[in-house]
């Protein structure tokens, strides 16, 4: 158990997120007890060596009621989970590879859920997994190598550690088959059923699988076959091959295109759809406080209804008995009061006759002294009856 532990800890050390890591390979090996762990060194043209964590064996498919087990190769990059993992069919000496749209003839697996890894952070190597099940369960990658075919191996293309996987990368042309098979085996071969379980793992132990070893000079130079055909049909071939995979890139680039265009439009439909409804919610808002509004100008004009209807009820009210005064003493101090503010206004009269020379000056001192006598009085007597109140 220690062993173990020092081994994680030795191959996780070179990773960004090693418990995620970690937690990813465990859910893997759990599902699928045909898979086992190991380390393998990055490429030797980078320009930092580092350890890798590689997961290889097997996955059980399905195919035409029978169970078969497909033997594959995940490489963890160190930047995983921002990177995506590198998958690979791995066929063994009784296997030849099925290209698909899916994997190339090298066994490298290309697959939209790779392509949009990076913009998916809960995408996880179980998940590609099981779909990788699906695929292979519909369209096995390899089949049986026929037992009287002498098949030269398949390149081997040293992976690339930092692809986007946008489009395949380069493929060499197949070598051309030694002896000149012809058309009715070559029939044979593409129609040889995929290996049943026991001629694809062995059953008493699924976690062996075959451990194939990249070598990178494979992958810069073309296999030259067993024995020379004539080059004119060598050159032929090869054309042939070429045209036929760069129209089928060409075909990959122009839906990544249309993918690209599709997922644009997908995010401007996205954020108007969050500004609809930002301002659905607002005019909902201003809808909900005009109706408190109208609810209480109802309220208000109800009242006011009432108040008026009310006031219309109501008798004819005499304004001298309004405001006439309740006592004697009352009334006395109303008088009073009137007639101490009738002395002003006359005070003021005489003033504006005196200043236009209506008057003269001893009728004016006159008439004052005669009015300032008789308002004191009064206020004397409005003072007292005050006091008295």
């Amino acid at each position: 158990m220690e062993g173990t532990t020092n081994w994680w800890h030795q191959i996780l050390i070179a990773y960004s997120s090693p418990d995620r890591v970690q937690s990813d390979c465990l859910n893997v090996l759990s599902l699928f007890p045909g898979l086992s762990t190991r380390s393998t060194q990055s490429s030797p043209e980078s320009a930092q060596a580092s350890s890798m964590l590689t997961i290889s064996g097997t996955i059980p498919i399905s195919f035409h009621t029978s169970t078969y087990n497909i033997p594959i190769e995940v490489i963890i990059p160190n930047q995983y989970p921002n990177e995506p993992p590198l998958t690979f069919v791995r066929p063994t000496r009784d296997m030849i590879i099925k290209q698909s749209k899916f994997v190339d003839v090298t066994g490298k697996i290309f697959h939209p859920y790779l392509y949009y890894w990076r913009s998916k952070p809960e995408s996880t190597m179980l998940e590609f997994l099981r779909i990788l099940q699906e695929i292979f369960s519909k369209e096995p990658p390899v089949y049986a190598r026929p037992a009287n075919s002498t098949l030269p191996p398949m390149p081997q293309q040293p992976p690339q550690y930092n692809s986007h996987y946008k489009s395949p990368p380069p493929i060499p042309a197949p070598p051309p088959r030694p002896n000149q098979i012809s058309p009715s085996n070559e029939r044979n071969i593409s129609n040889s059923p995929v290996l049943p379980s026991k001629a694809l793992s062995n059953p008493s132990n699924p976690s062996i699988s075959p451990k194939i070893n990249y070598s990178p000079s494979l992958a810069s130079k073309d296999l030259m076959p067993s024995s020379n055909p004539k080059p004119s049909k060598l050159a032929e071939t090869r054309n042939l091959v070429l045209q036929k995979l760069h129209s089928e890139i060409s075909k990959f680039n122009v839906s990544s295109n249309q993918i690209d265009v599709i997922l644009n439009s997908t995010r401007e439909l996205d954020h108007g759809e969050v500004q609809i409804n930002e301002v659905i919610r607002g005019l909902r808002n201003e809808e909900q406080k005009i109706s408190n509004n109208i609810s209480i100008l109802k309220a208000k004009n109800e009242e006011l209804s009432e108040s008026i209807t009310n006031l219309k009820n109501m008798p004819d009210v005499n304004i001298d008995d309004a405001i006439a005064p309740s006592t004697v003493v009352h009334k006395q101090l109303l008088d009073l009061i009137a007639e101490d503010h009738a002395i002003d206004d006359t005070q003021l009269v005489l003033f504006d006759a005196l200043g236009r020379q209506d008057v003269d000056l001893t009728v004016y001192l006159k008439n004052l002294r005669m009015l300032a006598r008789d308002q004191f009085m009064k206020r004397a007597l409005i003072q007292k009856i005050k006091t008295q109140i």
